[in-house]
């Protein structure tokens, strides 16, 4: 487990927004309320999970997608960080976003006959992402 300034420095994710999401719900930490005095601290799954928030935010998806998108997620995040590869988020240009696995895939394909543009988050990317970040960590720990 990492505490709440670890993570900050690691992920570069302010402290005060990590809080937020996690007052908001969009992380699922194990124990939500630690007591007065207690710092909250953070899981691996917890990383992936800002790390997916952040980059959503950078696509200007807005928090109560991101809600239901991590609410969608929240069953597959333990898989996706165990075994990354084949996971993407869909946004579209019309504001819809999905998310899928292509696992028995080399390629994605995207049906566009809808759309006219898209972005696709690799959760690959994000994965090594974090666990570069826990890696970080774990040596400063040291």
């Amino acid at each position: 487990m990492f505490r709440r300034k670890e993570v900050e420095e690691a992920i570069k994710i302010p402290a005060r927004r990590i809080q937020f999401y996690s007052d908001s719900g969009l992380l699922r930490l194990k124990e939500a309320n630690p007591g007065r005095g207690r710092e909250r601290q953070y899981s691996p799954q917890n990383v992936l999970e800002l790390l997916v928030i952040k980059e959503l935010g950078k696509h200007k998806i807005e928090l109560s997608e991101i809600q239901r998108i991590m609410t969608k997620l929240s069953g597959e995040i333990d898989k996706i960080l165990r075994d990354p590869s084949g996971y993407f988020i869909y946004i579209y240009g019309n504001g819809d976003v999905t998310y899928g696995s292509e696992r028995q895939r080399n390629s994605v394909t995207v049906d566009m006959r809808n759309h006219s543009s898209v972005t696709i988050i690799n959760f690959n990317n994000l994965a090594i992402e974090g666990l570069e970040a826990l890696g970080r960590i774990t040596k400063e720990r040291q």
